[in-house]
């Protein structure tokens, strides 16, 4: 086993039952976290930080600038600390008027360098930046710097600052921090001649005003960056620059400095524009360099330049990620066009990393790769990666190190590798997204502008689906995350955790409130948890009256996003399209409605009242439904369902409308077989045309229908439909049942593998299983196996599990066992997965009390075969060429899930383990593997020595993480019922 580094540490919270759904975090306000409006915000990632700037200028507020943990050290929420007293030690003069206090502070960064401060520049003197030098909570004084007022590109001074970014540059021995500002000029806007990016450095006794052309110290003239800016230009002068428009980051791990315009290029057909520029420091000198050739940006559609008669490429935001494959990426809101049509798109492109390894590595090496101009700069897409060892044969890096070279190299606004989210967010293209951070594996946006047929307002976030190099071959679909979906201006993930900070308000000038989502039963939230009066109609207390502890609490949970095919699908009819999570217990199914179209064209998640015209079943009958506006949950039991149970497992249909068949059907499955809901006839809801479907209100559900016993089953693992089949997992076979067929009541059913198919039947167990396209994904306590080459298994001519050819999928460093499967699809669901996904799998076995994380890039096989190379670890390594697993956990777990940031996994009681833990690890990245004994959630059945617990000392399970499709928020069920994390 190998031990990882502790530099990257596990966060831990431990569960109490005091805790709400997003607590607002109380600075000086009562109802709101503050009576002024926030106006800036920045977050210490490190330490948990979240630091806002007033966007009022309010007398006597020593709120200008305030810092808040998410939590406390006793695990409270944590609350908003004052830092700007009104007086302070200036540039080393002590008594000094604090140049913050009482301030509107529209900008607002921190050092990218420990410890992290703040930088701010205020609203009445935007011609300067202070530096927080020192902070406390308690001082009557501040520690500040400030600068002089800062000089525009000709020397004068500047009319204010637009934007402010901090960042350091350096060898190890010789690091320097900075703050860049973006400045006007004498008495114009930025954009137009001597406006520029000032260059300022941190020195231990005041703030440096560097020369940026020269490095002078103090001599205060800002790098001009104009429309004649040989990095912007291509051929010709631009046009324009949007006045006062500009966005800037700082990517600490290449020190590179981005920044990011809105151009109009030259009327020429030959002239063209580069929208963000590269700007690196040495002795002080800020150079920038062009993102890429003047050739690769032919045509008008390479996402940050473009070559053609009046040009226009908008950048809103950019930021850059750092994969945990290693690789770096820009991240752009924005693209070719005008601003007003480039608000709701998203974009990745590779950058160079022409870094050495690290260690062993001298400081002549690290300052030559840093002062490469092709560093940070458009990295070719397609080129293989440069991997970096240390001399002992140690992992240490990756990167891309070719530059692209032609314009058909270039990714574009229709490369799938390109397209965060797959395509264009919920939200008009005139508008643009409030806020966005890209870490590891995701990128996040927030919406702040209300709801209507073209905008949801909320958090949403896309995974990057990563190539058997580690490369981004594409990305998931926009989902929704946090729970809420309030008009939100700032998130940020907390470490370790998987909770959000959220800044919400009205509209972006009226931001009151920072809060932070919370792991909990959320009682009376107004969400999940029931209305602000009553936590017990809430969803989180009715599933667990629904599934009470005594008969074994919450089973399973499973989410039907509103895109289910089978589903309603006519957005401009009201109540057409719902979605629902199936719930099984001992012997019931619960069906809640998440979310519906209650106004055309508006979906939105269901909150507060699931109690209210709850409809419920006892003889395993719908018997007596009816549609009702007000219902918001089904629960059904009893009749066949009494012999079904312990119901383990819940699927519908997916079939398409006017598509192979005309029913749309539920299913569940447990430990004596397998039943379909259905009517009299063996139909199901009517798919049989367009606007048909399972709708809101459950309509399409009638009083007819009754769960029937499908086929002969035992001990059913999983149930997945892709819409033309439904696959049954048992533990020792797969069967695939004809959806078509089951109408006649004597449906097809063919077993796809089976014990001895696989191996000694006498040892081998079937635990998970996926299906995409023509591909079979088989995890059993033996391996992982696939469909065999040139194989389908959805062909109908396939009569037994010889003809699949199952062949093992060789785990690098595996454990043997793989107990479940984890999927990303770039269709969103898990049977996309083969349209060029991903899945993790879990190894491990309980009595050597080990579990393994790999990850796995699957081939697009839509329009091509099954191969050798359809199925390939990722490299996740820790020596040279030697593919390995992501993580070694140290011990058993029974589940994982992703938020993208954390892997969270958990693992139910046992003899050996008398609590059930939830754990979760964060910023792991390939050749990184890291222990710990800190939970997530420590579920305590000894309440003498309970750290923390639930209503009940019974606890014995966790289940899945699930997200809620509808709201965005997290799921944890188990043997106590419900939590959530909203």
């Amino acid at each position: 086993m190998r031990l990882g580094t502790w530099s990257s540490f596990c966060s831990a919270l431990l569960f109490s039952l005091s805790l709400h759904a997003a607590v607002k975090i109380s600075g000086d306000g009562t109802d709101t976290s503050f009576t002024f409006t926030i106006g800036s915000h920045a977050y210490d990632l490190v330490g948990d930080l979240f630091y806002i700037g007033a966007g009022t200028a309010v007398t006597g507020n020593t709120y200008a600038i305030a810092q808040a943990p998410s939590k406390t050290n006793d695990g409270d929420p944590g609350f908003f600390s004052p830092i700007t007293p009104a007086t302070g030690t200036v540039n080393g003069v002590n008594g000094q008027v604090n140049p913050l206090y009482a301030q509107k502070i529209p900008y607002l960064g921190l050092s990218t360098y420990r410890p992290y401060r703040p930088f701010a520049v205020t609203a009445s003197a935007p011609r300067q930046v202070h530096f927080m030098s020192a902070i406390s909570t308690n001082a009557s004084e501040a520690e500040l710097l400030s600068t002089p007022i800062v000089s525009d590109a000709g020397g004068n001074e500047t009319d204010g600052i637009v934007a402010l970014c901090a960042g350091h540059y350096g060898t190890t021995n010789n690091e320097n921090q900075y703050c860049f500002v973006a400045v006007k000029p004498n008495g114009g806007s930025f954009g137009e001649a001597d406006g520029g990016i000032a260059a300022i450095k941190l020195s231990t006794t005041y703030l440096d005003v560097l020369n940026a052309n020269t490095g002078i110290s103090q001599d205060n003239i800002a790098r001009e960056l104009d429309t004649t800016a040989t990095v912007l230009r291509i051929s010709e002068d631009l046009s324009s620059i949007q006045a006062n428009t500009v966005d800037m980051h700082f990517n600490t791990d290449l020190q590179r400095l981005y920044v990011a315009l809105q151009v109009t290029g030259s009327t020429k057909s030959t002239a063209g524009v580069r929208a963000v520029t590269v700007g690196r420091m040495n002795n002080d000198i800020l150079t920038f360099d062009p993102i890429g050739l003047d050739a690769v940006f032919a045509n008008e559609d390479k996402i940050v330049g473009g070559i053609g008669s009046s040009a226009q490429v908008s950048i809103h935001k950019v930021r850059t990620l750092k994969t945990s494959t290693h690789l770096h990426y820009l991240i752009i809101v924005g693209g070719n066009g005008a601003p007003s049509a480039t608000g709701n798109t998203v974009y990745a492109l590779p950058l160079v990393n022409k870094k050495p390894a690290g260690i062993g590595t001298t400081d002549t090496a690290l300052a030559e790769a840093l002062t490469n101009p092709e560093h940070g700069t458009l990295a070719l897409n397609s080129s293989d990666i440069t991997e970096k060892y240390a001399m002992n044969g140690v992992f240490v890096d990756r990167g891309f190190t070719t530059t692209v070279q032609n314009a058909s190299d270039m990714l574009t606004t229709t490369s799938t590798a390109a397209q965060v989210g797959g395509g264009a967010l919920p939200l008009a293209a005139s508008q643009t997204v409030s806020d966005i951070v890209a870490r590891r594996d995701i990128v996040m946006v927030t919406i702040g502008d209300a709801y209507d047929a073209t905008t949801q307002s909320g958090a949403f976030s896309s995974h990057a689906l990563f190539d058997s190099q580690g490369r981004i071959k594409g990305w998931t679909p926009w989902e929704r995350i946090t729970g809420t979906d309030e008009k939100i201006f700032g998130i940020e993930s907390v470490n370790g955790v998987g909770t959000y900070w959220m800044l919400t308000g009205t509209n972006s000038e009226l931001v009151y409130t920072a809060s932070v989502t919370q792991w909990s039963g959320n009682d009376s939230d107004g969400l999940l948890g029931g209305t602000a009066s009553d936590a017990t109609v809430g969803l989180s207390q009715q599933l667990g009256i629904e599934c009470p502890v005594a008969t074994g609490g919450i089973h399973n949970v499973f989410d039907f996003a509103r895109t289910t095919s089978g589903f309603g699908d006519l957005v401009g009819t009201p109540n057409n399209q719902l979605s629902m999570i199936a719930v099984v217990g001992f012997d019931k199914v619960v069906l809640a409605e998440t979310g519906r179209n209650s106004a055309a064209n508006v979906f939105r998640a269901n909150t507060g009242d699931f109690y209210t015209a709850k409809q419920s079943f006892t003889d395993g009958t719908l018997t007596g439904f009816v549609v009702d506006d007000d219902t918001h949950m089904l629960s059904i039991s009893g009749g066949i369902l009494d012999s079904i149970g312990p119901l383990t497992s819940a699927e519908v249909s997916r079939t398409p409308l006017s598509g192979i068949t005309s029913s749309g059907y539920l299913f569940v499955g447990g430990a004596g077989g397998v039943a379909v809901l259905s009517k009299a006839d063996n139909s199901g809801w009517d798919t049989s045309a367009a606007g048909g479907g399972l709708h809101a209100r459950f309509s399409g559900l009638t009083s007819g229908m009754s769960f029937k016993q499908l086929g002969s089953y035992s001990f059913v693992q999983k149930l997945i439909s892709d819409g033309t089949y439904l696959y049954v997992l048992m533990h020792n076979k797969l069967d695939r049942i004809t959806l078509s067929t089951i109408a006649s009541g004597s449906p097809t059913i063919v077993t796809l593998a089976d014990a001895s198919g696989i191996h000694n039947p006498d040892y081998v167990v079937f635990t998970d299983f996926g299906v995409s396209n023509k591909l079979g994904l088989l995890a059993t306590s033996v391996g992982l196996f696939r469909v065999g080459n040139g194989l389908d298994i959805t062909d109908s001519s396939v009569a037994d599990s010889d003809d699949l050819n199952w062949t093992r999928v060789n785990i690098p460093e595996g454990l043997g066992a793989v107990s479940r499967l984890l999927f990303f699809s770039p269709s969103g669901h898990e049977t996309g997965f083969a349209l060029g996904g991903m899945v993790y799998v879990l190894s491990g076995f309980v009595g050597y009390d080990q579990a393994r994380i790999n990850r796995f890039s699957v081939a697009d096989i839509s329009s091509s075969s099954i191969s050798d190379t359809t199925v390939q670890p990722l490299p996740d390594r820790f020596f040279t060429g030697v593919d390995s697993f992501l993580i070694e956990m140290g011990t058993y777990r029974n589940f994982i899930a992703t938020d993208g940031i954390n892997t969270f996994n958990s693992r139910s009681k046992s003899y050996e383990n008398p609590d059930s833990f939830l754990y979760s690890y964060f910023n792991l990245r390939s050749g990184s593997n890291y222990l710990t004994s800190l939970p997530l959630f420590v579920v305590q059945n000894n309440a003498g020595n309970a750290i923390a617990s639930f209503p009940n000392t019974n606890v014995t399970t966790i289940r899945p993480l699930v997200l809620n499709s509808a709201a965005g928020g997290w799921l944890l069920s188990g043997s106590f019922g419900c939590m959530t994390n909203e």
